[in-house]
């Protein structure tokens, strides 16, 4: 007997989604191969790809983190505190408190018409964030070369079709939220509005752990008025929406309550013991799964590897100065998406990496080329993984010793190298063009 769940809407439009998906790989990459399938096909497929997010978006979301975000709104509204209230079936609130006023917001309607609310935004982040991506891009660096408008068309098409924004918007997490806050932010410096730039700052800070390692980009002289605006907005939003309570202690709670969240088998457990953190990305992650069992090490491990990287990328981008700003930002939204804990709906940040990428693929030639073809398929490789079928893949070949520790060690962790080599492989070709260059200089 067939069941009801094949007739229904929401199961035609995952299974349509992939197909889509794969095509809109297939046309970036042969665009940027200048095997363009012509601008107004690529059109087509920008048109279909809007229409179907928008309706998988509609048809099959969860929801699961956007319960959390309004049932905080809901508590603070009605008085109670939002890091203390529970709710049976709905995980704990563990967010700085900058963010409740638009939680507030959102708990202000009722929940099906919020709900609807906060999808329609996430789909429009979806759409917008290939072109914001290559505004901010552009604003940054003069010399970043503008994209034929069939790359632009495939990338728009593209973008909306990565399992990480389906993953997003499916859920309700504000991981678009945050790097379209990221790009605005970006692209405002580079048109010199550092008010703006604050501001836009001050809404990607509502997710912490991927917006602090962009402060690198705001240091220079001129960014002085964005950290005012930065600091100010930031305290003025953690203060109003309940201003009798302490933020100070909020941030205590928060923070016991991640470290709770964190154990053997909970939730944001990195390990195997736990079923959801086949989403999970970074150092420690990896580390796990290469064998290493025991928690103090692995976090000293992690925290020795992303002090390293993240000391070279200051140094590099406040003193030494050898690579393009573009090349800066990009490194840096590499870095803040393994910046401690995040999931694969955190990498739609690579956007903008994966933007540079293709405009520079596509403006050389030879070996530098094909450095940029392969990062542009490395940071393919975390915007379509999907942890559900990472996981029903493990399911299938646990039984086989051989295969399960090749699959834990290889495949579980190939997001996380994926992005580590997609940054390694952007600095080699970045140099290699310095040193094209400065052969040209020297010879003419």
């Amino acid at each position: 007997m067939v069941s009801l769940h094949f007739f229904q809407p929401g199961t035609w439009m995952k299974a349509g989604f992939l197909p889509v998906m794969l095509v809109s790989v297939v046309v970036l990459l042969a665009v940027v191969l200048r095997r363009s399938p012509g601008l107004r096909t690529i059109w087509l497929l920008v048109g279909l790809s809007a229409v179907l997010a928008s309706l998988r978006a509609y048809l099959t979301s969860s929801s699961i983190d956007f319960q959390v975000f309004y049932h905080a709104g809901l508590d603070t509204l009605q008085g109670r505190n939002p890091y203390l209230a529970t709710h049976p079936g709905v995980m704990p609130f563990l967010y700085p408190p900058n963010v409740l006023p638009l939680f507030c917001g959102l708990a202000s309607l009722d929940y099906q018409t919020s709900r609807a609310i906060w999808i329609g935004l996430n789909v429009a982040f979806s759409l917008s964030l290939a072109p914001l991506a290559w505004i901010a891009l552009g604003m940054q660096d003069p010399s970043w070369p503008s994209l034929r408008p069939e790359v632009r068309g495939a990338l728009a098409a593209f973008v909306p079709m990565t399992t990480a924004a389906a993953l997003t918007i499916d859920v309700g997490q504000l991981s678009l939220w945050t790097a379209v806050a990221a790009f605005l932010a970006l692209a405002a410096q580079g048109l010199r509005r550092p008010v703006i730039a604050g501001l836009c700052l001050s809404l990607a800070l509502f997710k912490a752990t991927t917006a602090i390692p962009l402060f690198v980009l705001f240091m220079r002289r001129s960014d002085r008025a964005s950290w005012g605006v930065l600091v100010a907005l930031s305290l003025f939003l953690s203060l109003i929406p309940r201003p009798s309570t302490n933020p100070i202690e909020d941030l205590k709670t928060a923070s016991k309550r991640i470290a709770e969240n964190a154990r053997a088998g909970d939730i944001n457990d990195y390990s195997l013991a736990n079923e959801y953190s086949y989403s999970i990305i970074g150092i420690d992650h990896t580390l796990s799964r290469l064998g290493l069992g025991h928690r103090r090490t692995v976090g000293l491990m992690q925290l020795g590897i992303l002090a390293m990287i993240c000391c070279w990328l200051a140094w590099e981008v406040l003193w030494a100065r050898n690579l393009g700003r573009s090349v800066h930002c990009s490194l840096v939204a590499i870095v803040a998406v393994l910046f401690f804990y995040h999931r694969l709906y955190d990498t739609v940040l690579l956007v903008l990496p994966l933007t540079y990428a293709i405009g520079r693929a596509d403006s050389t030639r030879g070996a530098i080329r094909l450095r940029y073809l392969a990062a542009i398929l490395l940071l393919m490789v975390p915007l379509s993984a999907s942890s559900t079928v990472m996981k029903e893949i493990h399911s299938k070949i646990k039984m086989i010793p051989l295969f399960d520790a090749f699959y834990e060690r290889l495949v579980l962790t190939l997001p996380t190298w994926s992005i580590l080599a997609s940054g390694a492989i952007l600095v080699w070709a970045s140099y290699a063009e310095l040193k094209n260059l400065s052969a040209e200089f020297h010879g003419g």
